[in-house]
């Protein structure tokens, strides 16, 4: 079904989706194996791995984001941060991740959340996305995180009053990366998360994003937003990536308004030759009426040119894993699996699609999407390139 600018009743609601997914076959899941240097951190939301060269020498990484909570998932002095880590086989041939220390990938600091003296009084990176493309003929690697902080104490009985703003790095590598966050930091910065980039061979690049906050007649509160803009050059791309980030204003159409609040952010997204957009992402609710909240992750394939979709379809939830073990939180967030990056399978069907896990680890899970495997036109030689940990599926084709 393809909705061409849909009345609200004409979509479905987030508990029909579930129906529909849970009347399928639900997929198994796996915990990925981190060994962290802190005895009380965990992983959780990360992007899809990717193949590096440094100093000679090839390994995979990917970005996670790391908490420290005790097993209860309470805070304890913590921080919250966005390392890199790289893929090692112990002796029996076993996968582990591992910060990598080298300092050039240092390039985000540690920071403290709560030193105990004023628990409001504190920051944390609460996303991140790694995407890989060309720019100048040459490689072009785009990384970007949330940054999260709250500025005042909150009345009693009222939230805390979270801001947002996004960081974003770039070079040929992710041992050379500098910082391009547009500044000064425009208003608009701290109502947009969970940015998501990719290009197409065409040298036209996709943003995609979701405003948080109340709508202000321009942006849409909770949905997920997109614009476009061509640059050849790495020159080009700087100049004009801060206004198209900053005017996302076309929403993507979702689920049914029931009354009931939802709300929804982009993941990867995979860019097919015929010009549409496959978006993997998260979309949540409370739940009963209660501060408990479900993520689930969805997928659909956008058309820019129309603002049209394809049918919206949860493809993964909790309910992929079994209980994760000790430390899964009896916190607001623990019925979650949040995507945050995808890689293709050699079968050329499958998406292994990551993300963090019920709030307290990380894994992924393999699920073949149709609408995205039907838009997909692969030689044998792209279809290599793109199975062999090298590329993301943000880039398109050359």
């Amino acid at each position: 079904m393809i909705y061409e600018r849909p009345e609200t009743s004409s979509l479905p609601t987030f508990d029909e989706l579930l129906d529909i997914h849970y009347a399928k076959r639900v997929p198994k899941g796996e915990i990925m194996d981190f060994h962290l240097p802190w005895p009380d951190a965990y992983p959780y939301n990360i992007t899809q791995p990717v193949g590096q060269m440094l100093d000679g020498v090839s390994n995979r990484y990917l970005l996670a984001r790391i908490e420290r909570k005790d097993r209860t998932g309470k805070p304890v002095p913590q921080s919250s941060m966005v390392k890199f880590c790289r893929e090692t086989i112990t002796p029996e041939g076993k996968t582990v991740w591992v910060v990598d220390d080298d300092r050039r990938l240092a390039f985000l600091p540690e920071v403290v959340v709560d030193d105990g003296s004023n628990p409001f009084d504190r920051e944390a990176y609460e996303d991140g996305a790694m995407d890989i493309g060309t720019l100048d003929g040459k490689p072009h690697v785009k990384i970007n995180v949330t940054k999260a902080w709250i500025e005042k104490e909150p009345k009693e009985g009222e939230e805390p009053d979270w801001r947002y703003h996004q960081l974003f790095f770039e070079g040929e590598d992710i041992s050379n990366l500098v910082e391009t966050t547009p500044y000064p930091l425009h208003p608009a910065l701290q109502q947009r998360k969970g940015t998501r980039q990719g290009t197409d061979n065409t040298s036209l690049h996709i943003v995609l994003n979701r405003p948080r906050g109340g709508a202000d007649g321009l942006f849409f509160a909770g949905r997920i937003c997109y614009n476009a803009f061509r640059a050849t050059t790495t020159t080009e791309y700087r100049q004009r990536f801060p206004e198209a980030l900053l005017n996302t204003q076309v929403a993507i159409p979702g689920l049914a308004d029931t009354g009931e609040p939802w709300w929804w952010g982009p993941g990867p997204i995979e860019i097919f030759p015929d010009g549409t957009i496959g978006v993997i992402g998260h979309i949540a609710r409370y739940i009963g009426g209660t501060s408990m909240r479900e993520y689930c992750g969805v997928a659909l394939v956008y058309d820019p040119g129309t603002n049209t979709t394809t049918d919206l379809e949860i493809i993964a939830t909790k309910a992929s894993w079994e209980r994760i073990g000790e430390r899964e939180p009896n916190s607001i967030v623990h019925q979650v699996f949040y995507p945050t990056g995808t890689e293709l399978l050699e079968d050329g069907r499958t998406n292994r699609v990551y993300g963090g896990v019920a709030d307290c680890a990380a894994g992924y899970v393999d699920v073949e999407i149709e609408s995205f495997i039907r838009r997909r036109v692969f030689n044998p030689q792209q279809l290599r390139r793109l199975t062999n940990g090298t590329r993301t599926l943000a880039v398109g084709f050359e």
